[in-house]
């Protein structure tokens, strides 16, 4: 039940949960145990709130439902009791069949003991139909075309539809429609898809996506809507598998990468180990230099002691 409905601060109060054989308060409503609610008597010319609330399932199709509410007294219908308590649901006060706006059952011939309501359940529903690339290798630094089909088969509009192109993610990612930031090869946004028209026809849009082509093979995907930012009635055909793409000359152009990569860093090694080399040699001769000079001189000094002797 819900008091000040119609104000800034409403209230809820919730019903009381009855055990079998337990009686219902004399205020309020109640749950029992058969899966019936009730709610307290109610004193003439007085008006209650109440709150019903509808779960709606993830996989529920989207269409138009129609639910109902009806208050049933203890005292029965007519002629002993309520004059308007009816079985049926035909004679509702609310049903509008034909849509035109008005009414099908006009009071006080319709029973207002019932409440028919009609929900409308809206979602878009967006679907890779197709893909294809120009080319599945191109020279490194250059890029594949690839054309991607999308079409909304849901049955209201999306609005700002990321797609991207998604390169060498893990298959656990994969299953969520997730691709990490450093995996996005490509991104493009889509303003807006419109759902079917009247007749439930709708055409795809057809949008090119740029594959920067990079050295080596890539498992490449084209995922719309990735993480699943927008609610839809289908997220299992967001993503297609165009498979791999890759460099004119595969694992040639892996190895001259890596070599680009590791050529300066090898050359400065390179030159200082012969830095260190040419030190070494002219430290070595430096070394015979001095070794020779003092040979030199201890000769002469054998030679003139043996003068003087």
């Amino acid at each position: 039940m819900v008091e000040d409905f119609d104000t800034e601060l409403p209230m809820e109060i919730p019903c009381t949960d009855l055990a079998i054989g337990e009686a219902a308060p004399l205020w309020g409503c109640a749950h029992h145990s058969d899966g019936t609610w009730s709610l307290a008597e109610m004193p003439a010319y007085t008006t209650v709130q109440i709150m019903v609330i509808i779960d709606i399932s993830p996989s529920a199709t989207l269409a138009n439902r129609e639910i109902g509410v009806k208050v049933l007294s203890n005292y029965g219908g007519s002629p002993n009791g309520d004059t308007d308590e009816t079985a049926p649901w035909s004679d509702s006060c609310t049903i509008d069949a034909d849509n035109n706006g008005e009414l099908d059952n006009v009071y006080p011939s319709c029973d207002t003991n019932e409440q028919v309501l009609r929900i409308r359940l809206r979602a878009p529903d967006l679907e890779i139909v197709d893909v294809t690339p120009t080319s599945l290798e191109a020279p490194v630094g250059d890029m594949i075309p690839i054309t991607v089909k999308i079409a909304n088969r849901g049955n209201v509009h999306a609005t700002d539809i990321n797609i991207v192109l998604c390169e060498d993610e893990t298959e656990d990612n994969l299953r969520r429609n997730i691709c990490s930031e450093e995996n996005i090869a490509y991104r493009q946004v889509i303003g807006a898809l419109m759902p079917p028209d009247d007749s439930g026809s709708s055409e795809p849009v057809e949008i090119t996506l740029l594959y920067p082509v990079t050295a080596g093979n890539h498992d490449v995907q084209v995922i719309v809507d990735p993480g699943n930012l927008i609610i839809e009635a289908n997220e299992a055909n967001n993503r297609k598998d165009i498979g791999q793409l890759s460099s004119e000359n595969g694992w040639v152009d892996v190895a001259m990468e890596v070599a680009g990569e590791w050529s300066v860093p090898t050359m400065i090694l390179l030159l200082t180990i012969a830095l260190i080399a040419v030190a070494g040699m002219v430290m070595i001769s430096r070394r015979r230099e001095a070794l020779a000079r003092v040979d030199a001189q201890s000769s002469m000094m054998s030679i003139d002691e043996e003068t003087r002797f």
